[in-house]
């Protein structure tokens, strides 16, 4: 034997092997009876140059189960298996969640996959970032706004010796389209999502001109 892979080369929902051989003919193992139990099938579109998502961490939860791959799930000398993840989910009709951990550091969960099926899954556009972000309640979700208070980074390095001076003050406006009552109030949510240290004195709702003021 020279080299391993593997891949759903009659794409019935199990994964089959390749071996190549020395001064033989490649031979295909075809996994026969593997798809009686459900599977789901991602592809990943990633952004920028890495378009074939490589790198990437998958997570799929189904009812108890859980399993892990990072794309590609594996390879080895003169062999790598297919990129695509193909996660076996039992007799579960769906995948409850599927977890990916983008190589830029995007983390983006899809819900609710169906069985049998190929999903292709599109990065996201949405930037790791240091800065808290704000959601806001539209009548139907939380519904993203923006990041804040990058100018207020306290003790960000400038030059050898030297910080930078940290702006306290910002204002964030928020059309009035995307605001609607929950429950008879206006409800905001304001999140670290690098888990950081953020400081807030004082936050001011001026609803006259639709802007929330922090400070």
């Amino acid at each position: 034997m020279r080299a391993l892979a593997g891949a759903d080369i009659d794409g019935d929902g199990d994964t089959d092997l390749v071996i190549t051989q020395n001064g033989g003919s490649p031979l295909v193992l075809k996994n026969n009876g593997g798809n009686r139990r459900s599977s789901v099938r991602l592809s990943l579109r990633g952004l920028a140059d890495n378009r074939s998502g490589i790198g990437s961490k998958v997570e799929v939860f189904a009812g108890a189960i859980r399993q892990k791959w990072e794309v590609p799930s594996s390879s080895g000398y003169l062999g790598q298996n297919a990129l695509e993840v193909l996660a076996g989910i039992n007799q579960a009709r769906e995948a409850d969640v599927a977890r990916m951990l983008w190589p830029t550091g995007v983390v983006q969960d899809e819900v609710q996959l169906s069985a049998r099926r190929r999903h292709v899954i599109q990065e996201i556009d949405r930037r790791g970032s240091s800065c808290p972000v704000v959601w806001v309640w539209n009548g139907e979700h939380y519904e993203f706004i923006s990041d804040m208070i990058g100018p207020g980074i306290v003790g960000h390095w400038v030059a050898p010796g030297e910080t930078n001076i940290p702006d306290p003050n910002e204002y964030l406006r928020i059309e009035g389209r995307h605001v609607k009552p929950r429950n008879g109030r206006l409800s905001f949510r304001f999140a670290e999502v690098m888990e950081e240290l953020v400081y807030l004195d004082q936050i001011r709702l001026m609803s006259s001109l639709s802007r929330i003021r922090f400070a």
